[in-house]
């Protein structure tokens, strides 16, 4: 009866252990993932409304050339942002 026990606790444990690297390796994986952002452009009355769904992310770096994009809708013009590519 006490080897049923042992044998069981065993398999309990490979089985947690490939649960938790499943876990990790999933968790690696999402993280990487990149979904579109909707950014807004200028359109030809001047108003920064028209949608435009890109794989980007703001930043700060002023290495990153400047663009004439939103992340909000507005009725005014477009403001300077820099945004980089997600990979």
């Amino acid at each position: 009866m006490l080897l049923k026990g042992i044998y069981f606790m065993k398999i309990a444990k490979v089985m947690l252990t490939a649960l938790g690297v499943t876990a990790v390796v999933g968790a690696a994986l999402a993280s990487r993932a990149t979904t579109e952002r909707a950014f807004y452009k200028s359109a030809s009355n001047g108003q920064c409304s028209v949608t435009t769904l890109r794989f980007a992310t703001t930043t700060n770096n002023p290495a990153v050339p400047l663009t004439s994009l939103s992340t909000a809708k507005t009725t005014n013009p477009c403001p300077q942002i820099r945004t980089i590519q997600d990979l």
